[in-house]
């Protein structure tokens, strides 16, 4: 099986699965474990990975110029990750995980390793900046309204 072809079966489990109700210790171990094994470079591959897969969509094709080659590239990349994530440094917490919950472990404990990375680019001071800017389009008076609406304090200024 190739690596495009393990990489994509293995997406196809942690996304496509149901996670499983109240996953067990043991996935969240498993996604511990992820988490630990990763390094940052580890992380950032993944973000970029998340990306290229996420700019291929045609709602949003136009606005990346992300080649073809590149994305198999990262693909290849993510690919040997999970392999030595799963297969060598979390072997043991992935038998676990999925004796205990199923194929749906992959999901769970991925979930947790993705929204790391995720915190990671989000913590970036350019990111954060430019997320905050959002808040400079938006009806503040309307979203004060509806926090004391429902009993919230607004945020201090």
């Amino acid at each position: 099986m190739s690596v495009r072809q393990r990489t994509g079966l293995a997406f196809f489990i942690m996304l496509s699965l149901a996670a499983p109700a109240g996953a067990s210790v043991y996935s969240d171990d498993f996604g511990k474990c992820l988490v630990k094994a990763t390094t940052d470079t580890d992380k950032a591959s993944l973000v970029k990975w998340i990306f290229a897969a996420f700019s291929a969509g045609p709602v949003v094709a136009s606005m990346s110029k992300i080649t073809v080659a590149e994305r198999q590239g990262y693909n290849r990349a993510i690919g040997k990750l999970m392999d030595r994530l799963v297969l060598s440094d979390c072997r043991q917490a992935a038998i676990d995980a999925v004796k205990a919950d199923g194929p749906g472990a992959f999901q769970t404990s991925f979930e947790l390793l993705g929204a790391v990375a995720a915190r990671q680019l989000i913590s970036d001071p350019v990111v954060g900046a430019e997320m905050q800017s959002l808040s400079e389009n938006v009806d503040k008076s309307g979203w004060a309204d509806l926090m004391k609406a429902a009993g919230v304090a607004a945020p201090a200024k």
